[in-house]
């Protein structure tokens, strides 16, 4: 039975046109391709903000991200146990205190009930959207590096936080073969965005001319996407495993991963998985409450979808038989 590869970049031979006809234009560093890559993905969250920023790095996107909305010493920061570590380290690194928070049972986003936070880092795990009415009245910094194209009823991923943040890197939905961009709709914090910013920091021309094309045919890549996570979900359906949150009738994911809550333990369906030859990662590794496993009355609810959360390879370009391969696995893990 041949093997299959967990993850492929979404990129096709058009997008490798796309670099190449960069680089005859000599589009090499920041120019009108970021521009224009920067109105597209403004395009694909609905238009529901209107200045956005491209960052070389995902950190320094971060890094502004929080400084645009005033995190500094003093700033109480509200951050999911699942949220990547990274968003952790820098609002620490900027002086912020930080106030570790459980997640929802129902779509894995933070709980900031009695948190008493200045600020929120709503960092959306796993493809599944947060409700805005667990927010209101707090300032938000949105990741959607997960969740891009998503829909919640006629809410997109996007539409809660005050400031977006999406990174772009090779394993995501879209990749800029690195990189990570800002987005807001106040021109106040748009200029606290890019506050800083000099050349060296700024998304070049030949990284954006890559994700450009690929926002450009994203509805495509999601629909195939969303095909396979039905049919995905259809097969799991007939086990005691669930997918990760439990997603209303009105949200729509856009399946950039396919996430499964074991209800036995890791070891065995990593075992049985290899049996048959699909490649599976755990869904959660680096994350901000990783050194905190231990306080479970803590977090009832992250512990353990943190310790049981796995992923199934799911992108465009798997082959018919492949699918066939996952699904068969899916009906009967044990």
């Amino acid at each position: 039975m041949d093997s299959i590869s967990f993850s492929k970049p979404t990129i096709k031979r058009k997008d490798m046109l796309s670099v190449l006809q960069t680089l005859v234009d000599e589009r090499i560093t920041t120019s009108s391709r970021t521009d224009e890559f920067a109105r597209s993905f403004l395009h694909l969250i609905g238009d529901s903000k209107q200045f956005a920023h491209c960052f070389r790095t995902y950190p320094k996107a971060i890094r502004n991200a929080l400084l645009s909305l005033g995190a500094g010493p003093g700033i109480k920061v509200a951050i999911s146990f699942l949220a990547p570590a990274i968003w952790a380290r820098i609002a620490e690194e900027l002086g912020c205190t930080l106030i570790l928070c459980d997640v929802y049972q129902k779509n894995g986003c933070i709980n900031v009930e009695n948190a008493g936070c200045d600020l929120v880092i709503l960092n959306e795990s796993l493809g599944t959207l947060a409700d805005a009415e667990d927010y209101q009245g707090l300032p938000i910094i949105e990741d959607i590096s997960q969740t891009l194209g998503s829909v919640h009823g006629q809410g997109l991923a996007g539409s809660i936080g005050d400031v977006v943040v999406c990174a772009f890197e090779d394993d995501l939905l879209v990749s800029t073969g690195g990189g990570a961009l800002a987005a807001c709709s106040s021109p106040a914090v748009s200029e606290k965005l890019q506050g800083g910013l000099d050349s060296y920091e700024r998304m070049t021309d030949l990284n954006a001319s890559l994700g450009l094309i690929q926002l450009l045919g994203y509805n495509d890549s999601m629909k195939r996407r969303q095909e396979i996570g039905r049919a995905y979900r259809s097969s799991l359906m007939k086990t005691r495993h669930k997918v990760f949150g439990e997603a209303s009738l009105d949200y729509e994911g856009c399946c950039g991963c396919f996430p499964v809550f074991l209800d036995t333990k890791v070891d065995e369906i990593q075992k049985f998985c290899k049996k048959y030859n699909v490649p599976v990662q755990m869904a959660f590794t680096e994350v901000a409450g990783q050194d905190h496993v231990d306080e479970f009355e803590r977090f009832p609810i992250s512990i353990p979808y943190y310790q049981r959360t796995m992923l199934f390879p799911i992108y465009p370009f798997l082959k018919a038989n492949e699918i066939d391969q996952i699904q068969k696995v899916l009906s009967h893990l044990p």
